[in-house]
């Protein structure tokens, strides 16, 4: 699976940077480790001069080997589900957040570049549905731009890979500003949000062999949210299939 990350810090890190010396600043050194160069300048900024900038993420559609037939409240399948993920068929999202002009913060998508597609009604309502997961979005503006690398509406289940991406951009704003350093704890949190847009995009985030729902055979499987199953490749077709 081919999930890209990328913050784009560097037109923070240069208005940051004015105005200062390079006395004790490790960001400012070019010999450095740039991950310790990062965690330095991520220190030292705001929480505003943090979300005020973008994050983009790549996440791949999936093809279901077991189906879930049906959801209960809350999206919680009726049974567990197995799929592949499919590598090479993605969705990038990038999201832009600032801090809200007006009382009430607004939401704006574009898929290919084009504005009120019919598809951000729903993109709209899935924000809304999350606030309570995410502190910072009722407090700023939020710009997401869409795109797939492959043909809309192909029998390709582009709703997995766009609520997987657009799940990871919002999961990767808040790492960016937390001191959590688990990344297991991030990867949860990715399909637990991305399950609430789309079930099966529950099952995008990691690969290339993914559950969700919760199975006796596969221990650490939830109802919240998928889990990676390459630990248990040696299964034989009939026990997958027996979840």
């Amino acid at each position: 699976m081919k999930n890209r990350y990328s913050a784009f810090l560097l037109p923070m890190t240069f208005l940051f940077i004015q105005g200062c010396s390079a006395d004790s600043k490790p960001y400012l050194e070019g010999s450095l480790d740039p991950a310790i160069r990062t965690e330095d300048l991520l220190s030292r900024m705001t929480l505003e001069e943090k979300v005020g900038q973008m994050v983009q993420f790549s996440s791949p559609s999936n093809i279901a080997l077991v189906k879930y037939w049906g959801k209960k409240n809350n999206q919680i399948p009726q049974n567990p589900s197995i799929s592949f993920t499919l590598s090479e068929s993605l969705t990038t999202t990038s999201v832009e957040f600032k801090p809200k002009k007006n009382k009430v913060n607004s939401v704006i998508f574009e898929f290919y570049g084009i504005k009120d597609h019919e598809f951000g009604q729903k993109i709209k309502l899935f924000i809304s549905n999350i606030e309570k997961y995410f502190s910072f979005l009722k407090n700023h503006d939020i710009n997401i731009k869409s795109e797939n690398n492959f043909p809309h509406s192909s029998g390709i289940a582009s709703s997995a890979s766009s609520m997987s991406a657009l799940a990871s951009c919002l999961v990767d704003i808040e790492k960016i500003n937390s001191n959590e350093k688990d990344d297991s704890y991030y990867l949860k949190k990715k399909s637990f949000i991305a399950r609430l847009g789309s079930g099966s995009a529950s099952r995008s985030i990691e690969g290339p062999i993914t559950l969700w729902g919760e199975s006796k055979s596969f221990p650490g499987s939830s109802d919240l949210y998928a889990i990676n199953t390459v630990s248990y490749t040696h299964l034989t077709l009939p026990t997958i299939c027996s979840v």
